[in-house]
């Protein structure tokens, strides 16, 4: 989508907008994701309790809109964008499980209904093709849900452009007292040259209901990034836009393309690392580590493909943080797992060895931060 979105324009005008509008897509990736687990997992014993939560997840895309004055209907800006079209279709898919979803959501409503309007969508939703193609594979073809409202349209692609290094930006960083998802930010920041705070707020606090911010966080969720007047959340966003600001997104769309494939397969590999150590680490550790060649192996292959030592051949890129930080993650829980991929196992030699960021993974602060809340170092 991401891709599609700067091909035709869909991006905001100005790498502001394209970091809200990814951190919005961001939040609907969780949200999707939220529905899929309840559809594939746990239908019969969790639907009752999914919809009954809706309100909750829905609740911050209102915000959002509420807070987009200039849009009078799209998520950031007075334009359509990618994200406008993820959001709908997550709608759509919500109201067909649950039809009175949006009935305390006027600003969503009228976001499907202004959308839905547009000539050449309506008529694709109105299609028999539309109608006739299931919404899930659990889900058998069911003409009498009229179709889903949707949109699209073309302008310009905006740019592939790159901002000077602002090398003594100041950037804050809240999160809690671990590595978790703000290190990959951190990283890159170091390798960058730029300086940052870090506020930390105790988990405990979060999770009791005493930090204010959790009010505030626009999914109810850490990392907060804060660069100037922007805050964001959702970290693969924050890293889209450090990308765009450091000239670290390649030199093209599609190269830019290419990294976020990479960097959206590397959230798919810590979502379930994160499972397991949460959830599954007594029962699941040793099948975990035993189907680890498996999970590794795409980004072996990846790098054979772009000879350079990067995902993206020879030029750094946001995703590479990512990647080394999610090795590191897996070389902690199991020390040999990059013995039979020489290629990644000289991708983080390479990046270990980076004069900025092997300072930084020597120091104290970092060596004193906890990979995630249970490690016990």
């Amino acid at each position: 989508m991401r891709y599609l979105g700067r091909k035709h324009g869909l991006y905001g005008r100005n790498d502001k907008e394209a970091a809200l509008i990814d951190m919005t897509s961001d939040g609907l990736d969780d949200l999707r994701t939220s529905y899929l687990r309840m559809i594939y997992l746990d239908y019969d014993n969790g639907k009752a309790k999914y919809i009954e939560n809706l309100p909750n997840q829905l609740a911050p895309f209102e915000k959002l809109l509420s807070q987009n004055n200039e849009g009078r209907g799209f998520i950031v800006g007075s334009k359509i964008s990618y994200v406008d079209y993820c959001m709908l279709d997550i709608l759509q898919i919500n109201l067909v499980l649950a039809p009175d979803s949006l009935k305390d959501f006027p600003l969503l409503a009228a976001h499907m209904d202004r959308i839905a309007s547009r000539p050449k969508l309506k008529a694709y939703l109105e299609s028999e093709a539309r109608k006739n193609r299931p919404i899930n594979s659990n889900e058998e073809a069911d003409t009498s849900r009229g179709g889903r409202h949707q949109k699209l349209s073309k302008t310009p692609a905006p740019r592939f452009r790159r901002q000077e290094k602002a090398s003594m930006a100041q950037y804050t960083i809240t999160y809690f007292p671990v590595q978790g998802r703000s290190e990959p930010i951190r990283l890159l920041l170091t390798d960058q040259g730029a300086q940052w705070k870090d506020e930390v707020v105790p988990i405990e606090d979060w999770m009791g209901g005493k930090s204010p911010l959790k009010k505030e966080a626009v999914f109810g969720q850490l990392p907060k990034f804060q660069d100037g007047d922007l805050t964001m959340y959702q970290s693969n966003a924050i890293l889209r836009y450090l990308g765009r600001k450091y000239g670290l997104y390649g030199k093209n769309d599609k190269e830019a393309a290419v990294i976020d494939m990479v960097n959206d397969g590397l959230e798919d590999f810590r979502l379930k690392y994160v499972r397991l150590i949460f959830t599954e680490y007594d029962t699941g550790k040793d099948k975990y580590i035993a189907d680890l060649p498996n999970q590794l192996g795409p980004f072996e292959r990846i790098l054979s493909k772009h000879p350079g030592g990067f995902v993206n051949g020879s030029q750094i890129s946001y995703a590479d943080y990512n990647l080394l930080h999610i090795l590191h993650l897996h070389l902690k829980l199991a020390p040999g797992c990059l013995s039979e991929f020489p290629l990644l196992k000289a991708f983080v030699a390479k990046m270990e060895a980076r004069p900025k960021l092997k300072s930084y993974l020597e120091s104290d602060a970092c060596k004193r931060r906890p990979a995630h809340p249970k490690d016990k170092q």
